[in-house]
């Protein structure tokens, strides 16, 4: 049994203690507007969402939680859709150093502009947030905020971490409106990255090159290995490690629900995506 498994009624308990003390605070004028709360809250609602369907197999909680995630970031980008992300710089500076001159700017800028939104919340790491709309089986999020996802954004120019970047174009062309040649480059990409730099995540690529082509067989194939994958990254210090997705695959469902909008009647009929799970 996953450490997750054996821990999330302990952190399920913390977050309901927080949120009743979040009701005291009232129209607390100090809380912060620039998007971390949020993040915050949609972490927790993710962690509440798989901790009601372990526990109490509660599948309308888990739902309506991602959905609410996603829709936390769907604010975000209305709120501050024109605004660019900063260049990355590498500064000699240390963590501490850096965190306190970010605060600050964040500060100063939350201070011009009551919409302000941290750049880095808006970038393609939210593909993140589009995988929870589609693990909650709300389509109308899911394509809302594939469309704004990268509005403000040069493709060319890669302002997360090379997975962030190449899964979240990828992943948003898939959701959004745009042709089979813009899907195909992007899929390509995101495989000739993962198969040199991240191959526990070829699963991805396959299967969204399944969805493109509407081959079943190859979508089947393709969630087999994306979950042999999950399963790696679900080790202490991986990116999947110390989360909930140790016990359920949310990305995976969330993809397996996509395939399905697209006519592929796709189960990987496994514990980590859950049958009962998929629209």
């Amino acid at each position: 049994m996953p450490g997750m498994a054996q821990r999330i009624g302990t952190i399920m308990e913390n977050i309901l203690a927080f949120r009743e003390e979040a009701k005291s605070w009232g129209n607390n004028s100090t809380l912060r507007t620039d998007g971390v709360v949020e993040e915050s809250t949609a972490c927790d609602l993710k962690r509440f969402a798989v901790g009601e369907y372990y526990l109490r197999h509660d599948i309308a909680t888990f739902k309506s939680n991602l959905a609410e995630a996603a829709t936390l970031y769907v604010g975000l980008f209305e709120r501050n859709s024109g605004a660019l992300p900063v260049e990355d710089v590498v500064t000699e500076v240390s963590k501490d150093q850096l965190f306190a001159s970010l605060e600050s700017a964040a500060a100063e800028a939350m201070a011009d502009d009551p919409d302000y939104v941290l750049p880095s919340l808006l970038t393609m790491v939210t593909f993140k947030e589009l995988f929870n709309a589609l693990a909650s089986g709300d389509r109308a999020v899911a394509e809302r905020l594939a469309g704004l996802m990268g509005r403000h954004l040069d493709p060319a120019q890669p302002y997360d971490e090379p997975l962030d970047h190449h899964l979240g174009w990828a992943l948003k062309y898939l959701m959004d409106d745009a042709p089979d040649g813009v899907r195909r480059d992007w899929i390509c990409r995101l495989a000739g990255y993962v198969q040199a730099k991240r191959p526990t995540m070829m699963g991805y690529p396959l299967v969204m090159q399944a969805i493109v082509d509407r081959d079943l067989a190859a979508a089947q194939a393709g969630f087999a290995e994306l979950l042999k994958g999950h399963r790696k990254e679900s080790r202490a210090g991986k990116l999947f490690g110390d989360s909930v997705d140790e016990i359920v695959c949310v990305w995976g469902v969330g993809l397996a629900n996509l395939a399905r909008w697209r006519g592929l009647p796709v189960d990987p009929q496994d514990d980590l995506i859950p049958s009962d799970l998929l629209v």
